[in-house]
């Protein structure tokens, strides 16, 4: 009986190891797609209305917030970021912004100025530039590689 017990323990402990790499990386993939789905929408909100738009960070709470051209208090749209992962580090052109809170602004044409963030999760650390006219998302692995493309 101790024996079965033991293998029934192995096994179940093996199915749980084999799921937890798989279960990490879809966790990953979401909090990128949310950002990236942040930065799409705000700028279709933002040439929609033709007036602008902006998206603000907390880093504190991991939340992210749009608001529409006439810049309400409360946010025409907010999510969170799953649970674990955080945004460390904001990045607006080439200057890090060392606060709580950052803000990057949309015209009316849906353009922003490229900016950054340094997303963090469980075994998981990225960059992920967003281009300011384009909104296309590039991911580094380090600020390193980052940098050498600001550099060019």
């Amino acid at each position: 009986m101790m024996m079965a017990l033991l293998i029934v323990g192995l096994l179940a402990s093996a199915a749980v190891l084999s799921f937890a790499g798989p279960l990490r990386a879809a966790r990953s993939r979401d909090a990128i797609d949310q950002l990236r789905n942040a930065d799409d929408l705000a700028r279709r909100a933002a040439t929609r209305q033709g007036r602008g738009a902006k998206l603000e960070f907390d880093l504190t709470s991991g939340t992210i917030a749009r608001f529409e051209a006439n810049h309400r208090q409360t946010p025409d749209y907010q999510i969170s970021l799953p649970q674990g992962f955080r945004i460390e580090e904001i990045r607006l052109g080439n200057e890090s912004v060392y606060a709580d809170r950052a803000t990057v602004s949309f015209s009316a044409a849906g353009w922003s100025n490229s900016y950054a963030l340094h997303l963090i999760g469980p075994k998981f650390q990225k960059w992920l530039v967003f281009a300011g006219l384009s909104g296309q998302m590039t991911q580094f692995d380090d600020a390193s590689e980052f940098d050498a493309m600001l550099a060019k």
